[in-house]
């Protein structure tokens, strides 16, 4: 069987744990494609979780230790060209679940950050009250001296 490795964009569809992405290069202000860096244009389904983000990151640490373990060393028996497409697409899965993993962080960050920063105005609303329950509770111990 004839196989190959992507070239960019590339989609990557796990099924099994229900994950899709397109990634692409990055591109400077002028459109020129920057070197070995890459970005997460599209989820082909939906943004992922942290149970998703989970189950990417033990997929990433399977492709890791393959690549340390069974790819570390050529295998005679298998034919060059056969040898070569299947380290390729072991390294652009590596490339591609970390940064999956990278952007699908940021973006929980992100989320996170928005539902902190609505936290943050309720907890100032809440000192507020704090400090107008103190300063009535001292009117009140002044008026029974």
């Amino acid at each position: 069987e004839y196989g190959f490795v992507e070239q960019f964009p590339q989609s990557w569809i796990l099924h099994d744990i229900g994950i899709g992405f397109r990634m692409d290069h990055s591109y400077d202000d002028d459109g020129n494609e920057l070197e070995d860096e890459y970005v997460i244009t599209e989820w082909i389904s939906e943004k992922p979780d942290q149970d998703d983000i989970g189950e990417l990151s033990l997929r990433y640490a399977q492709v890791v230790e393959l690549g340390k373990t069974l790819l570390k060393e050529r295998d005679e028996n298998v034919p060059d060209g056969e040898w070569n497409t299947i380290v390729d697409y072991v390294d652009a899965m590596e490339i591609a679940f970390e940064i999956a993993i990278g952007t699908a962080l940021d973006e929980l960050g992100e989320e996170d950050d928005e539902e902190y920063d609505d936290d943050d105005d309720y907890e100032e609303e809440d000192e507020e009250d704090d400090d107008d329950e103190e300063e009535e509770e001292e009117e009140q111990g002044n008026d029974e001296l």
